[in-house]
């Protein structure tokens, strides 16, 4: 599914590959913390740290950082559609009823592919979140609390939810239950520097 969502955002790229406002500022602002940290946040959009983080990846390549941003940013779209039916499909106990009424409530919310289609992150940022949910109920939480963290780059809001889950994994590990094995120590580590830096990321360079 993921693959397909990457490849129709790619072929999209035939027809319009020109991202919005904020879309250019991130990815300036990428290539310039990229060609030496001489940036300027004081005029533009809100900071994202993951759209400039990629901004930064694509940079040094000329133009290819839009490109890249525009079908990371149009693949979140579409999977945030797919995986909205794939969950509520599993959550409904197979109802393709459900899995159609959860899809088509987020393709048609007001200017949700319009948006996505011009760079906007926020259909990124829910693909990950679902993501990340479909992945905490099938035990991965390792993978669960990368997406997380992820989405986090994007969103404020999400940080509060993820250090709730974050909070719940580690009580589940320091009470032994049947089921659920411990987090290694080594995750509990790297949560802990990932919360540690998140503050960093969004007011630092900003």
């Amino acid at each position: 599914m993921l693959r397909a969502c990457v490849a129709i955002a790619a072929l999209s790229l035939l027809i319009g590959s020109t991202p919005t406002y904020d879309s250019w500022a991130w990815m300036t602002w990428g290539r310039e913390i990229a060609g030496g940290l001489d940036f300027d946040t004081s005029v533009g959009p809100a900071w994202k740290p993951l759209p400039v983080l990629v901004g930064a990846i694509g940079g040094p390549f000329g133009d290819l950082a839009p490109a890249l941003w525009l079908t990371i940013a149009r693949a979140g779209v579409l999977a945030s559609v797919a995986l909205a039916a794939r969950l509520a499909w599993r959550l409904a106990s197979g109802s393709v009823l459900a899995a159609g009424v959860a899809a088509a409530c987020v393709a048609l919310r007001a200017g949700w592919v319009w948006n996505g289609w011009l760079g906007s992150a926020e259909g990124l940022m829910l693909a990950l979140v679902l993501g990340a949910f479909s992945l905490a109920l099938d035990g991965r939480h390792r993978a669960a609390l990368a997406l997380g963290f992820a989405a986090a780059l994007m969103r404020t809001e999400v940080v509060p939810f993820l250090a709730l889950y974050a909070a719940w994994l580690w009580w589940r590990s320091a009470v032994p239950r049947s089921g659920f094995a411990a987090l290694p120590r080594r995750d509990v580590v790297v949560a802990a520097c990932g919360f540690a830096a998140l503050p960093l990321v969004w007011l630092v360079p900003d």
